[in-house]
């Protein structure tokens, strides 16, 4: 019988109590501009992520990049996403490519900078930036595209309070440890 009390209660406290961390996919896009010789400004392209309705901050608990560009000249290639709150990370630094479309999805797995945006606020404006960092040509020449930027965020809405029950909530727990104190109570004058 104290078993199952104890369940009892411990049902109780975990709806009173309970988590409320759960997991929501965000996807963004955004569109294609230009990449130009050095020492032009780095070709960018910027997802703007509003807050999530979901109470507390919300943070990164994984994401998937997804870029493609395409070059129509040899170029020397760095690729860097910076995310809200100014930190940013390389993801190509100083490659030589060869005219081609390059589409990637980089991830914490093969992209192990990325792990530094786990637990970051999401909301903000995330930029991916291209710049040909080695003067081949001239200024101005273009000698890329910037194709397709796209994020698949998964994030965890983090209680940044404690939270309060509901008045409710507390009455039916409150309820139950009177019952509880009822039957032993009872069970003790029977013996």
């Amino acid at each position: 019988m104290q078993r199952v009390l104890a369940a009892c209660v411990a049902a109780i406290a975990a709806v009173v109590w309970g988590s409320h961390a759960h997991a929501v996919s965000f996807t963004a896009t955004d569109t294609p501009s230009g990449i130009f010789d050095f020492p032009d400004p780095a070709a960018t392209s910027s997802i703007s992520v509003g807050s999530i309705t979901d109470p507390g901050v919300t943070e990164v608990s994984s994401l998937t990049l997804f870029t493609t560009f395409t070059l129509i000249l040899n170029s020397n290639i760095t690729m860097s996403l910076s995310a809200p709150g100014s930190s940013h990370i390389d993801l190509i630094s100083g490659s030589t490519l060869t005219p081609e479309t390059y589409a990637n999805a980089w991830s914490p797995g093969n992209a192990p900078d990325l792990a530094a945006f786990i637990g970051a606020d999401v909301s903000g404006t995330w930029t991916l930036s291209i710049l040909d960092v080695t003067d081949n040509f001239a200024p101005g020449v273009q000698v890329g595209t910037l194709d397709g930027f796209q994020i698949l965020f998964d994030v965890t809405a983090v209680q940044n309070s404690q939270n309060i029950p509901e008045p409710a909530a507390l009455a039916i727990f409150g309820f139950g440890l009177a019952g509880i104190g009822w039957i032993r109570r009872r069970a003790g004058s029977v013996k």
